[in-house]
């Protein structure tokens, strides 16, 4: 299975960290006007397509534990990911720390 497209952050991150910045033109299996590779869960496209595209983004990344999502809101907030379990709902905001 083809991989999704991406972009690797061009900075020098600490062992363990990996940053990158996902495309909705990936191979995923989004509908129009979503194009195959859409990765949100609110935004009117089929949330089983999203979902699907998440385990695939996943796998294709090969990480140790499941991704913490975001519900994107397209702002300046910045989550706070903490230790533990996830959330059932997804933090809206642009971006995690830990």
């Amino acid at each position: 299975m083809p991989a999704p497209a991406w972009f690797d952050a061009d900075w020098p991150a600490p062992p363990g960290v990996r940053a990158l910045t996902t495309l909705r033109g990936g191979e995923g299996v989004s509908a129009p006007p979503f194009d195959r590779f859409n990765l949100g869960l609110r935004c009117g496209d089929d949330p089983d397509a999203a979902r699907e595209n998440r385990r695939r983004l996943a796998e294709w990344l090969a990480l140790p534990s499941p991704p913490r999502w975001l519900d994107q809101v397209h702002g300046t907030a910045v989550h706070r990911a903490l230790a533990g379990p996830a959330s059932v709902q997804e933090p809206q905001a642009d971006a995690s720390v830990t």
